[in-house]
């Protein structure tokens, strides 16, 4: 028997698992014990124990799964599970590896994906947990797994060589039974016994109505080969993207008009009848026609509508009820009470749906964000859903040849009329404010004659705070969102959460009905105008919170043509020329690498004062607006971006333009905004630390063991380099600066002493701090007057790194010896003024080095050595007073700005 070892360890901060399992970068998966502490805990969490299990164990492919595999097959024989079945390769579609727990009878399953979160080395990886029924963890168990990764002080593993993943078959590892499966062949056939593979062959056969598949290098490229090629007789052209690949090919595998928009122009240009899309793991999946879309919410509800006549499994077993998230428009709802179905209305969660499913009260459900599912998975299907749009699409064309995606969707909205639906976020509200608010709709709903009274041009049918009761294990679910549903059909939602010091966010959903057939074409957002306007009426919600406009829509669509921003009078002068005023909204035209971030804060430099004052010159292309660095939430993105969606949270450095409602700015100039940080900690974070890594690491070559000066140690950029030099692991840092109480900040970040340039020759004290030895790298700001002292302070082969010439920029009757003599070398720069390609290979080699997460770290672990430190904060309108602060050079740290 082998022996398994156990192997000291030490709990992570933050492995909280959710629905869709635990979510980081990669290479805080390939941290040492960071992902075996996870798989043991998983193990451990199990209901009944991992002894004698069967776990089901595959996932997208995305990178480092294959060695996450292997940890998994060495911790499981350790842990004494009976059995792994693992997809070949590690491959296993979301709903494969749902289908497989179910027919094997395992225990459960862990699947390794990130969903549709972009992959490689310094993209996502995932681990999730499923259940015996092939639906995700419960929160019981989810929250069982996170108590013991609070706790882990061990795990176990039994040595040995890598399982070949490769070669289908049964091997033993340990005591262990490992079987490698087709990961495509049980799905695929599964699949024949829903769907009728025969009709949906003889149908394409024609070569009339025309497919394209995209598999955005995801996991479902080997399931639509054996589908589209194999089994419906098409050719190789009727896919793409087909290949599983480690990073996506690049590409952010996310099925929608942005990331598959290969996809997109192919069903435009090539005139196709029929395009479909999957995500990375293939639980989601997004249907078009030439000339039309289909929303996620319509697409479930055309499904309900046809199932019974195209798709077998429901015409043989028939249907037991629909079900629908509850911010997912109401479309399915009016098949459901035109076909007398069951219907359900669950808060937002596929474990909702499982529970109805298990207890065989729901066939068909969805989400608005493009998923869908039915009873036979218990998780959403992209693959499924594609072919029951096959389906529909060959029984359509029995009953009329020729009919198009379009005429479909046309023929369910003259049938049951058409639900225009978006979401609109206001993020960061004051929260008694949005108390205040919630409490004046629950009072109008109150009022004895609000139900049945007119609001423009919509009756209130009702009016309540949803609430829902699981029908099947009676659990409550109250305080959802209130809600006001109109005669005609159509609602708006208002929820609140995060009521905290942070503020609290609104999200308004806007649902409008039209059985007005002269409005299906209509633009989403012009539809929803009048809709709109009520329910921004009814709540008050400006009133309340002070907001004119929300921090996301849910489509870009809705930009305004114009954007306040702060602007200059006459183009320069004093801080009170300042003021906020109208600008034209940037757009993303002829830009495809960049994205649209809707504003949240904006940070304050120098150069803002010396370009307000028309002493900078704006580099060529830059907006004249002030401002280059900013946090807030992209709200539109060119249609070659990679790694950033629309809602993303993010923080950036730019040429210019911060100061306004919306920027636009190279995707590669932009990170994503970890949650540990605030809206203004990330606006204060990337010129300071930017500067500092180009001044210590770029321009200084700074490295481990060497001492740094930093002059104007209290400026935000000065505070970065401190905690840039100590993570790089710096022998002493010092700094000058000019008061005792600036001198003692910067010690408590991390710097060896200070000296007071007030008071005295800061070089000679340095000189005698360092018994005469001097420093390896100066960074500077000051320029002329310190010029001689700074080359007699540095060491042999030393570094000067000059980033401003605060006291003047030139110099007289300077030695040079130095230069020679101890081999110097000076260089300067200002990053404004460097190429974009500079610059967006500077801000991507400071997220790869780690500084950008140590910080984070540091803040998440409230380490009094590391902050990002913010001075003061202003309100925008106050933005003279803010350049006055900086202007009078009394900050320790930095200024920031809020938009409001």
């Amino acid at each position: 028997m082998v022996t398994a070892q156990t192997i000291p360890t030490k709990p992570f901060e933050g492995q909280k698992p959710g629905t869709s399992g635990l979510r980081k970068r990669v290479k805080v998966f390939e941290q040492e014990n960071y992902t075996e502490n996870f798989v043991q805990c998983i193990l451990d969490a199990i209901p009944g124990g991992a002894k004698g299990a069967t776990l089901v164990v595959g996932g997208d492919g995305r990178y480092f799964s294959k060695p996450a595999v292997q940890k998994i097959v060495r911790i499981s024989a350790a842990n004494e599970v009976k059995k792994l079945i693992v997809g070949q390769n590690g491959i296993l579609s979301t709903p494969a590896a749902s289908h497989i727990i179910r027919l094997n009878k395992a225990t459960g399953g862990i699947l390794l994906t990130a969903s549709h979160n972009p992959g490689g080395p310094d993209a996502d990886f995932g681990i999730k947990y499923n259940m015996s029924n092939g639906g995700p963890a419960p929160e019981a168990v989810t929250n069982e797994i996170y108590k013991l990764t609070t706790q882990i002080q061990e795990y176990k593993v039994v040595e040995g060589a890598d399982v070949d993943l490769s070669k289908i078959g049964t091997s033993t590892f340990g005591s262990m039974e490992v079987e490698v499966i087709d990961s495509v062949k049980d799905y695929v056939e599964y699949l024949a016994k829903i769907f009728d593979f025969n009709m949906i062959r003889d149908f394409l056969s024609s070569g009339s109505f025309t497919v394209r598949f995209d598999g955005l290098n995801g996991v479902t490229g080997p399931y639509a080969k054996a589908l589209f090629v194999d089994r419906f007789g098409l050719n190789e052209s009727a896919v793409q993207n087909c290949v599983p690949l480690p990073d996506f090919g690049g590409a952010h595998p996310d099925p929608n008009l942005t990331y598959a928009k290969t996809l997109v122009d192919a069903v435009e240009k090539e005139g196709l009848s029929f395009g479909a899309a999957s995500d990375g793991d293939g639980d989601r999946n997004m249907i078009l026609g030439k000339n039309a879309f289909v929303n996620p919410s319509d697409s479930v509800a055309i499904i309900a509508d046809w199932a019974q006549k195209a798709i077998p499994y429901f015409a043989q077993g028939g249907i037991h009820g629909l079900a629908r998230s509850m911010p997912t428009s109401g479309a399915i709802d009016r098949v459901a009470k035109a076909r007398n179905y069951e219907v359900f209305e669950v808060p937002t969660g596929w474990k909702f749906f499982g529970n109805l499913m298990d207890a065989g009260r729901l066939s068909i459900c969805g989400e608005e964000s493009f998923g869908t599912g039915s009873d036979h998975i218990r998780e959403k299907d992209g693959l499924w859903a594609v072919v029951a749009w096959l389906s529909i699409m060959a029984a359509a064309n029995k009953e009329k040849p020729g009919t198009s995606v379009g005429d479909v969707l046309n023929a369910h909205y003259t049938k049951y009329g058409r639900n225009f639906f978006s979401r609109y976020d206001y993020e960061e509200v004051d929260s008694d404010g949005a108390k205040k608010m919630m409490e004046h709709l629950r009072t109008r709903f109150a009022e004895p004659n609000f139900v049945g009274s007119k609001l423009d041009d919509f009756t209130v049918a009702k009016a309540d705070d949803f609430s829902y009761t699981d029908p099947i294990d009676k659990s409550v679910s109250k305080n959802q969102g209130l809600y006001v549903l109109f005669s005609d059909g159509s609602r708006v939602i208002f929820r609140l959460s995060g009521t905290g010091s942070a503020g609290a966010t609104i999200r308004l959903y806007v649902e409008k009905y039209t059985q007005d057939p002269a409005e299906y074409k209509e633009d989403v957002q012009k539809a929803l105008m009048p809709l709109i306007n009520v329910a921004l009426q009814l709540s008050e919600l400006e009133k309340f919170t002070g907001r004119s406009k929300p921090t996301v829509i849910t489509r870009a669509a809705y930009l305004p043509e114009t954007m306040r921003a702060v602007l200059i009078r006459e183009k320069v002068g004093p801080s009170s020329a300042l003021y906020i005023g109208e600008a034209p909204t940037p757009k993303l035209a002829d830009t495809p690498q960049s994205v649209l971030v809707q504003v949240k804060a904006f940070g304050l430099n120098r150069m803002d004062l010396l370009q307000r004052e028309g002493k900078y010159p704006i580099p060529p292309g830059a907006s004249p607006i002030l401002g280059v660095e900013f946090s807030g939430n992209v709200v539109d993105v060119g249609q070659s971006v990679k790694h950033l969606a629309v809602g993303d949270s993010v923080f950036g450095l730019a040429t210019g333009g911060a100061y306004a409602e919306y920027i636009r700015v190279p995707d590669q100039m932009v990170l994503k905004k970890p949650e540990a940080i605030s809206w203004v900690q990330a606006a204060s974070m990337p010129e300071a630390f930017l500067t500092a890594f180009q001044a210590l690491r770029v321009l200084g070559s700074f490295k481990a063991g060497e001492d740094l000066l930093v002059h104007a140690g209290a400026s935000g950029v000065g505070l970065a380099a401190i905690q840039l030099a100590k993570a790089e692991g710096a022998r002493r840092i010092y700094v000058t600066a000019g008061s005792p109480e600036k001198i003692a900040f910067c010690k408590q970040l991390g710097a060896t002493d200070g000296f007071n340039y007030k008071e005295g020759s800061w070089k000679d004290k340095l000189m005698e701090a360092t018994n005469g030895e001097g420093v390896d790298v100066i960074m500077d700001f000051v320029g002329a007057p310190y010029f001689e002292d700074n080359l007699a302070s540095l060491k042999r082969d030393g570094r000067l790194t000059m980033q401003g010439f605060m006291g003047g920029a030139k110099v007289k009757d300077v030695n040079l010896g130095p230069l020679l003599t101890k081999r110097l070398r000076i260089e300067g720069s200002t990053l404004r003024s460097r190429s974009l390609e500079y610059q967006s290979k500077l801000v991507q080699d400071f997220f790869r080095s780690g500084g950008l997460d140590s910080i984070v770290r540091g803040v998440e672990n409230h380490d009094a050595g590391t902050r990002l430190v913010v001075w003061d904060t202003f309100d925008w309108n106050d933005i003279a007073k803010a350049h006055d602060a900086m202007q009078a050079n009394k900050n320790t740290g930095k200024i920031v700005a809020t938009i409001s």
